[in-house]
């Protein structure tokens, strides 16, 4: 678009470059895609192996079976899962009817740890008659994402590579070029990747913001295993907010060690009135506490006043008389 500006009797012209626009169709096809990030599904991977068919002509042998994986980056992310042996006498050469595996598969990988860089390996193998020797006749190695970050999802025809090969499935997985195979008429699987959602792989910021959340549950599994590690702490040092989290999700355990009030009063939101609630229920049936403990809830710390009237009942209950010229002292002070 062009733009006229009169200014001191100087007439000037900007082109001004219009941004483009998509049509309808494609904004509301970008406005209502919906995906799941890949990093928060933690299911297992799994595929159903539907059938093979255009299985060439292989003499000299009466069996075949499957094998297939999953690889990254050279390393091999799941075990190696191998089929049953199918008898080749049964199948008409003259139909060549597809060859019906119906294997449900369950890699032992998460959806959520596959990296970007995930391929699946599918291996067709034959076994000789007299010999006994496997051989690869066709192979497949495809990626899982697609150059738009996207799992690969629903049923798929996947043509495969012819090929006579002795070497082992994991040396194929490593060695052979990724991709289907063009030629339609070369032997194919036809596979069902089960998962439902569109997955799509995280950025950068993404995987950097989930990787901040996971330290943090991480590090609450990690405390709650050291659970006593906390409560036996000394009680002059200041508690963290993961700490605090450790202590309330185990109250009930801490009635069992009644020092760990002194941990368990820390942890209270006192505006929260339900909370609070819940703690005085506690309390109704705690252990009295050691004189040495009891003498830490009346610190200026502790405004409470039924903790407060807890610990004097400790006490009353627990302080031997030859035991207050030692703590004479601190009983003046509160």
């Amino acid at each position: 678009m062009l733009k006229f500006q009169q200014n001191s009797d100087i007439l000037e012209i900007y082109c001004i470059r219009q941004p483009k626009t998509l049509n309808n169709l494609s904004k509301k096809q970008i406005s209502n895609e919906k995906f799941v990030l890949s990093i928060f599904d933690s299911s297992n991977f799994r595929v159903l192996i539907d059938f093979a068919a255009l299985i060439p002509q292989l003499f000299d042998c009466d069996k075949i079976f499957f094998k297939t994986s999953i690889f990254a980056s050279g390393n091999q992310i799941s075990r190696v899962f191998e089929s049953d042996k199918y008898d080749l006498t049964m199948i008409n050469e003259d139909i060549k009817l597809p060859i019906q595996f119906d294997k449900l598969i369950e890699f032992n990988v998460k959806i959520q740890s596959l990296p970007r860089c995930s391929k699946f390996c599918f291996g067709l193998f034959s076994i000789s008659k007299k010999k006994k020797i496997i051989s690869a006749f066709a192979f497949l190695s495809i990626n899982l994402f697609d150059y738009k970050d996207f799992l690969i999802n629903g049923r798929q025809k996947l043509s495969m590579w012819s090929l006579e090969s002795t070497d082992s499935f994991e040396n194929l997985c490593l060695n052979h070029f990724t991709g289907s195979n063009p030629d339609k008429n070369s032997s194919y699987i036809r596979v069902h990747f089960l998962h439902q959602e569109k997955y799509k792989f995280p950025t950068i910021d993404q995987i950097q913001s989930y990787c901040l959340d996971s330290q943090k549950h991480r590090s609450i599994e990690d405390l709650t295993n050291n659970f006593q590690t906390i409560i036996n702490k000394n009680c002059l040092n200041e508690m963290s907010s993961l700490e605090k989290k450790v202590v309330w999700q185990n109250r009930s355990k801490c009635s069992e060690y009644p020092h760990s009030l002194l941990k368990l009063v820390k942890c209270i939101n006192w505006t929260d009135h339900c909370m609070v609630l819940e703690y005085y229920k506690l309390l109704e049936d705690w252990p009295f506490l050691k004189p040495i403990d009891a003498l830490m809830l009346l610190n200026s710390d502790v405004a409470d006043k039924k903790t407060r009237s807890f610990a004097v009942q400790c006490l009353d209950v627990n302080m031997k008389y030859e035991e207050v010229e030692f703590f004479i002292l601190q009983i003046v002070q509160v």
